[in-house]
């Protein structure tokens, strides 16, 4: 297995960690008379967005950051970018798409619900100074425009911190909203590291509020922030993974309720398609009524 795969492995569990596995299609194909093509590494379908997700890797360990790596690094995201490319031309032109959960149920894309795209691009880096918050490499580009979509880029090292603190779409989407504000935001925002920002939004949303809200004219986030909340919220953090784990229980039913999909197909004389759109459907309505 090569780092790529590795690093696109974990970012799927990841994003079953954030997102739930329904709504989740790993490698989805695009099917036409030319043959058969990947549409891009992960699709997250939440309500009527589509995250499309690109993940890059570089195998060479960081210990320096010079012009090379940079390089190196530029050329990476700027192939990602290019590459969410093909999702979105096969939106333009409302393609047979079709992919698998990472339980095992295929269906095929419906254009039709699908009213906002979003990229998501990861990079996946060895740095060997990521432990350390004033020297972590951080991306120049968290936030950009391209081909009419946001496009937020991400540290893979960053989103496996990420997830133990956004458990839920709502969070996740809520923050992606957040890190464009603050990026466009007419300012003066200066911030250490990506987990600085997290623990910001966290413990301190009233100091980004008054930043958006322009009552105040500047706000910098110093390195080392992170570092703070996660020394400084133990007992509260104890206390939330202790509440947090008694839901697993309620995991380990919603994830068996996939089998209704072939079990309706046999009994209820429906396609498979008709069974697996029913169910995807079903279960964002789940989701949705428990988090309203």
């Amino acid at each position: 297995m090569d780092h790529g795969e590795i690093a696109e492995n974990t970012l799927e569990e990841i994003c079953c960690n954030i997102f739930g596995c329904d709504f989740i299609m790993r490698s989805p194909q695009t099917h036409e008379a030319s043959g058969d093509k990947e549409l891009t590494d992960i699709l997250v379908l939440i309500d009527d967005v589509m995250l499309i997700f690109q993940s890059k890797s570089m195998l060479a360990e960081i210990t320096e950051i010079n012009e090379t790596v940079l390089g190196r690094i530029d050329k990476r995201h700027s192939s990602a970018k290019t590459q969410l490319n093909t999702t979105l031309n096969a939106g333009t032109r409302n393609a047979n798409v079709s992919g698998c959960t990472p339980l095992g149920v295929r269906y095929e894309l419906d254009w039709g619900y699908i009213n906002k795209k979003i990229g998501v691009v990861t990079l996946h880096l060895n740095d060997a100074l990521y432990c350390d918050p004033e020297a972590r490499f951080q991306i120049p580009f968290a936030v950009e425009e391209h081909n009419g979509i946001q496009v937020h880029t991400f540290l893979l090292n960053d989103l496996m911190q990420i997830q133990d603190e956004i458990t839920t779409a709502g969070d996740f989407m809520q923050y992606l909203e957040l890190r464009d504000k603050m990026w466009r935001t007419d300012g003066m925002f200066s911030l250490g590291n990506e987990l600085d920002l997290l623990a910001v939004f966290k413990i301190r949303y009233d100091a980004i509020q008054a930043y958006l809200s322009s009552e105040i004219q500047g706000l910098t986030i110093q390195p080392g922030f992170w570092e703070e909340y996660k020394s400084g919220y133990v007992k509260e953090k104890e206390a939330r993974v202790s509440k947090l784990s008694m839901s697993k229980y309620i995991d380990y039913i919603i994830r068996d309720l996939h089998r209704a999909v072939p079990h309706c197909v046999s009994t209820q004389g429906i396609t498979y398609q008709e069974s697996a759109s029913g169910y995807i459907c079903s279960r964002r309505s789940v989701v949705y009524s428990l988090a309203g």
